[in-house]
């Protein structure tokens, strides 16, 4: 019978089982079972490190702040990434985190922090660009956007976009308007209004609303 042993030289070859009187115990029997934990605890401890090590990277993912975004997104080697191209950079693959990061960049688009371009990818803003709100004159030829810096900038009708009085928007200067700075509309950020208050006219097929508001400068069809 061919013998069973271990690195160690540990017999465990299991004995053949010879008569025994009915007074007395059987003679132990020798089975191989540790020929076959050690591959049991190999697996056993490799799932308990790689859910840990999982478990570890979830928290690190969770614990993204705004800060920590714009710490990114204004890295020296960051190149312009929309949602899902962040979402992979930065080891997001939870519906809930992800959700977590849209809200994030959201919030920060709405304070002018970050610029969401015409490819939905996300950028910070140039030195020239600004946030403010806008203030129309009554002719609503011009307007003043006022930003939180205190700083005037002067936009041309001509400039203005769709904007409306009292609108958060963001603003790219581009010179000088006398003795404040010049700047043009490039993206509104949050209206200030939800409802526009005008006179209805009809003429023929068409209809639109002038509003009370000489400040707007244009009609809503």
């Amino acid at each position: 019978m061919p013998r069973i042993s271990t690195s160690s030289g540990e017999d465990l070859t299991m004995p053949l089982i010879t008569a025994f009187n009915p007074g007395q115990s059987p003679p132990p029997v020798k089975i191989p079972i540790l020929m076959f934990m050690p591959p049991i605890f190999d697996i056993l401890y490799f799932i308990i490190i790689t859910r840990q090590d999982l478990t570890l990277e979830r928290r690190n993912r969770m614990k993204l702040t705004r800060d920590e975004l714009l710490k990114v997104i204004s890295s020296p080697k960051y190149i312009p990434a929309t949602l899902t191209e962040l979402a992979k950079k930065l080891k997001i693959r939870d519906k809930k985190e992800r959700q977590e990061l849209r809200s994030i960049l959201k919030e920060l688009v709405e304070t002018g922090r970050v610029i969401k371009d015409s490819r939905s990818r996300y950028i910070i803003p140039g030195e020239n660009i600004t946030t403010g709100n806008i203030r129309f004159s009554r002719k609503g030829l011009g307007a003043i956007v006022f930003t939180g810096e205190g700083e005037q900038i002067y936009i041309g009708g001509e400039d203005t976009g769709f904007a409306l009085d009292g609108d958060k928007v963001l603003v790219e200067k581009s010179g000088r308007f006398r003795d404040i700075a010049r700047g043009r509309i490039i993206k509104i950020l949050k209206r200030k209004r939800e409802k526009i208050v005008g006179t209805f006219i009809t003429k023929g097929l068409f209809a639109f609303v002038i509003p009370d508001d000489t400040r707007i400068k244009f009609d809503f069809y």
